[in-house]
C-alpha cells in the first residue's frame, strides 16, 4: 500500500479509493472463510503497517435470524481494537466514504451486506465498484450486482487485469442495464462473465449483453433495422425514444398498447415515428366515427377487422396512401347506398377513393376532407339518379351511373366531364320533352347549356 496513505483515517479513505486494486487486492489469500446462519468470521487485513498487531486477526460477529450483519454488531466486536487500527478498518471498509453514503448508517448499508457476500474478509471487499453501483442503483440493486460479481467472476483473473478498467467496464456496463430496464439476473451474468474472461471493453461487453434474449425482447426490431444497408444507425436510447412516440400516437389516436415485439415490426419495416402518427391519427379518426356499414364493407373488402386495426396499419407492407385509400372506398361506398346512388361498382369506388385521398393531400388536409369533396359530388349525381331508368312505355335514352358521376367529377371513369354533362343534359330533355311543346336543346362550343342539372 502507497506510504502517502498512512497517517489520520481520512487520509488513509481518499486513498484507498484508488489504490485500493494495486493495495490491498494483492494482499496474502487467507482462504476462505465462511459464515455460518449465526455469526461470520471477520479478517482483518494482513497489513501490519496499518493494522499492527490486529494483521491478520479474525474476530467472530453474530449475524440476525436472517444472516444480516448489523452496524451495532459490527462496532460492538471491533470495539477492541486500537483507535489507529480501527480508523484505518474504517476507511479501508469505505465507512468513510461519502459516495456510499451521507452518514455512517448510510454507507454501513451498503458496506456490510458486501462484507457478509465476501464471507468476512475485509481485503476482498470492492469498494470502488460499490461507490460506481450506487451512484446508478438503489441499495437492494447494488448488493445483487456486487454479489453477482464477486461470487461468479474468477478473483485470480480479476486481480491479474486492470482495476480501473474493470471497474469501469463494469459499472459502465450496469448503468446501461439500469437505464434500459434490463438488468436482469441473465443479463448481468453476461457481464460477470466477460469480466471472468478478462474483458474490460465496454464496447465488446456491451455486445455481449446485446446477444441475450432479454436485450432482444427490450429492443425488438432493433438489430434487424440497424443491417440492412441504407438505413440510419439508431441507438438504444433512440429507439426508446421512437417506441415512446409510437406506443403514445397509438394511445392517444388508437385506443390500444401495441405490444414491444409489434412496435418491433413497424420499425423493421421502416416506418418512422412520424408516419405511424399519421397513419393512426388520419385513419383512426375516420373508422371511429364510421357507421357499421362502413366497417363491414372494410371487413368484408379488404379483410380489416376494426377491433384488430394495428396489425393493419401498422403493416409495414401497407403503405399510408394505401390505408387511405382502403377507408375511402368503403366510406364512398356507404354515402352512395345511402342517398340512393345505386350501380357504383367496387373499381369505382377505389377510383373515387383516390381522387378523395388526393383531394385531402393537395391541401395538407386529412382523409376526411378529400372524402367530403366526393360525398358532395355523389349528392349533386344522385338527384339524376332517375335518369339511369326507363320509365314504362317510353323509349328515351338514359345514362349510367358513371356518366352522372362523370358529370360531376372531371376524368371519372374515363370520361370527358363536358361530354358526360352533355350526355346527362339530353337525357332530361328527353325526359321532360313528352310533356312540353316544340323546344329542344341548345348547345353551344362549352356543352349543353340551360337544362336540368348539367353542371359547367
Amino acid at each position: 500500500m502507497s506510504t502517502g496513505t498512512t497517517g489520520s483515517g481520512a487520509g488513509l479513505g481518499a486513498g484507498v479509493g484508488s489504490v485500493f486494486g494495486a493495495g490491498l487486492g494483492n494482499l496474502t489469500n487467507l482462504g476462505n472463510v465462511s459464515a455460518s446462519a449465526n455469526s461470520l468470521t471477520l479478517v482483518i487485513p494482513n497489513d501490519k503497517k496499518y493494522f499492527g498487531s490486529h494483521a491478520g486477526q479474525k474476530i467472530s460477529i453474530p449475524l440476525t435470524s436472517t444472516g444480516e450483519l448489523t452496524l451495532t454488531a459490527f462496532k460492538d466486536a471491533t470495539d477492541s481494537l486500537d483507535p489507529n487500527a480501527l480508523t484505518n478498518l474504517y476507511a479501508v471498509m469505505g465507512l468513510d466514504d461519502k459516495s456510499l453514503g451521507a452518514n455512517l448508517s448510510a454507507r454501513a448499508a451498503m458496506v456490510l451486506p458486501a462484507l457478509v457476500a465476501d464471507k468476512g474478509e475485509v481485503s476482498k471487499l470492492d469498494i470502488p465498484l460499490l461507490s460506481q453501483l450506487a451512484i446508478n442503483a438503489d441499495n437492494t440493486k447494488v448488493i445483487s450486482y456486487y454479489k453477482n460479481a464477486q461470487t461468479q467472476a474468477d478473483q485470480p483473473v480479476l486481480l491479474g487485469q486492470s482495476q480501473s478498467a474493470i471497474y469501469s467496464a463494469m459499472a459502465n456496463a450496469q448503468n446501461y442495464l439500469i437505464q434500459w430496464n434490463i438488468d436482469t439476473p441473465e443479463v448481468e451474468k453476461v457481464i460477470t462473465d466477460a469480466v471472468k474472461s478478462g474483458m474490460t471493453n465496454l464496447n465488446e461487453v456491451m455486445n455481449n449483453i446485446r446477444s441475450t434474449e432479454t436485450y432482444r425482447k427490450a429492443f425488438a426490431g432493433l438489430a434487424e433495422y440497424n443491417a440492412v444497408p441504407g438505413h440510419i444507425k439508431m441507438t438504444e436510447n433512440e429507439y426508446r425514444s421512437y417506441s415512446q412516440a409510437v406506443m403514445g400516437a397509438a394511445q392517444q389516436y388508437g385506443g390500444f398498447t401495441p405490444s414491444q415485439a409489434q412496435i418491433g415490426e413497424i420499425l423493421k419495416g421502416n416506418v418512422s415515428a412520424a408516419e405511424f402518427n399519421k397513419r393512426v391519427q388520419d385513419i383512426a379518426a375516420q373508422v371511429d366515427n364510421a357507421d357499421q356499414n362502413v366497417k363491414d364493407l372494410l371487413k368484408r373488402e379488404f379483410n380489416v377487422d376494426t377491433n384488430h386495426l394495428f396489425a393493419w396499419w401498422a403493416n409495414p407492407k401497407e403503405a399510408l396512401p394505401d390505408l387511405q385509400r382502403a377507408v375511402a372506398t368503403a366510406d364512398v361506398q356507404d354515402y352512395a347506398q345511402r342517398v340512393g346512388l345505386g350501380g357504383l361498382s367496387f373499381k369505382g369506388a377505389e377510383q373515387l377513393a383516390q381522387m378523395a385521398k388526393m383531394a385531402g393531400t393537395a391541401g395538407n388536409q386529412g382523409l376526411g376532407y378529400g372524402i367530403g369533396q366526393i360525398e358532395n359530388a355523389e349528392l349533386a349525381a344522385s338527384r339524376d339518379v332517375g335518369l339511369t331508368k326507363t320509365l314504362p312505355g317510353q323509349n328515351t335514352p338514359t345514362v349510367d351511373t358513371n356518366t352522372l358521376l362523370a358529370s360531376q367529377l372531371a376524368g371519372f371513369g374515363g370520361i370527358n366531364q363536358t361530354a358526360a354533362q352533355t350526355q346527362v343534359a339530353r337525357a332530361e330533355e328527353a325526359k321532360v320533352a313528352p310533356f312540353e311543346k316544340g323546344g329542344g336543346y341548345a348547345e353551344s362550343a362549352k356543352g349543353v347549356i340551360g337544362l336540368g342539372s348539367a353542371r359547367t
